[in-house]
């Protein structure tokens, strides 16, 4: 299965460049035996309610959650076994992955906003319907600041998208991990302590043969 990954990184009407990179991995699922965070799973949930998500989108959020709260119980309960079973990228990207994680304390929980769950719905759905591979820019020629410009978020904001079989934990794993990408562009993203707001939207692409996750990232308003 191909995976690939792009993502946005800077400050509204001050753009940054972005990246891609695709890469394959066995078509197997990833197994893992963990207990769920019922307290984390019942805020996620509550959430989740008032904003329509679907369960890919659910698991998402609380998986991207999870990380944020505890990084370095993350790499160790998620990170390690992912890399067990995927050996193919144990490699330099993994070893940064692990001293990034090792580094930090929490991370502000990451609150859904209607604005950016908008720009999110959005583009996924754009990207699913009309997009062979990822793009920052819609089929009309809408640029990422474009479309956040027309939701009216006029804080930092910034955008990962990723495009494979799961859109749920390996997603996550993959986008941290961000091979092939020139300044790990998805990892400062989900790392990045002045983003407390996201929206999340995963679409199944024409195709049916993956998934479309768009993630928008924002500071405060």
């Amino acid at each position: 299965m191909k995976h690939s990954v792009a993502f946005f990184i800077g400050l509204f009407l001050s753009l940054a460049a972005s990246a891609q990179s695709s890469f394959e991995l066995p078509d197997k699922p990833f197994i893992l035996n963990l207990p769920v965070d019922q307290v984390l799973r019942k805020q996620v949930d509550h959430e989740a309610i008032q904003f329509g998500l679907t369960e890919n989108e659910l698991s998402f959020l609380y998986w991207v959650n999870y990380f944020r709260q505890d990084p370095k119980l993350f790499y160790a309960s998620c990170l390690v076994p992912f890399l067990k079973q995927f050996p193919q990228v144990d490699g330099q990207n993994a070893k940064s992955l692990k001293a990034d994680l090792s580094s930090i304390g929490s991370l502000p929980y990451f609150r859904l906003n209607p604005k950016l769950s908008i720009v999110a719905k959005e583009h996924a759905l754009d990207l699913s319907l009309h997009a062979d591979g990822i793009s920052h820019t819609s089929s009309t020629g809408r640029t990422f600041a474009m479309r956040i410009q027309d939701a009216g978020f006029r804080q930092s904001a910034a955008e990962n998208i990723y495009a494979g079989k799961d859109g749920s934990l390996a997603s996550l794993v993959l986008l941290l991990l961000d091979i092939g990408v020139n300044g790990l562009g998805h990892r400062k993203n989900l790392l990045q302590a002045n983003y407390t707001e996201t929206g999340i939207s995963i679409k199944t692409h024409k195709n049916g043969e993956r998934v479309i996750l768009v993630q928008e990232f924002g500071s405060k308003e």
